[in-house]
């Protein structure tokens, strides 16, 4: 169970702590280890599972992986939504999905700068006393 402690830095040193000062059950290296082990694995089995599960467009499996880790990563919470947002961006470019002129045309309009200037944002004032 989650217990309150003290700010003594001693205290600190060697346990690790969530936002609000309780004590993590599981060091969160381990959290991200078995998140990213997850998403990897959702990925591998939608990717060879393609013809499966009925989809007959052409590496159509490999996207659903895609999409799947990144919901994974953004439901265990383990990177921020702009980084897995980037994520999925950048493997779509390293597996071929897209090309690299698309992806630069989809991600340089406004409404996307708009929308990853208010996540900066929000973030900056998260992390700010």
């Amino acid at each position: 169970m989650s217990k309150q402690t003290n700010n003594d830095p001693a205290d600190r040193a060697d346990r690790l702590f969530d936002l609000n000062g309780f004590q993590t059950g599981l060091p969160m290296d381990k959290k991200r280890t078995l998140s990213v082990v997850l998403a990897a694995a959702v990925f591998l089995i939608c990717s060879f599972s393609g013809p499966a599960l009925g989809l007959d467009v052409p590496r159509a499996g490999t996207a659903l992986g895609l999409v799947l880790a990144g919901v994974v990563l953004w439901v265990t919470n383990q990177f921020d939504l702009v980084v897995g947002s980037l994520l999925i961006g950048i493997g779509a470019i390293v597996l071929g999905l897209i090309p690299v002129s698309d992806f630069q045309t989809k991600f340089g309009t406004s409404s996307f700068l708009t929308m990853f200037g208010m996540m900066t944002v929000s973030q900056g004032a998260t992390h700010t006393n």
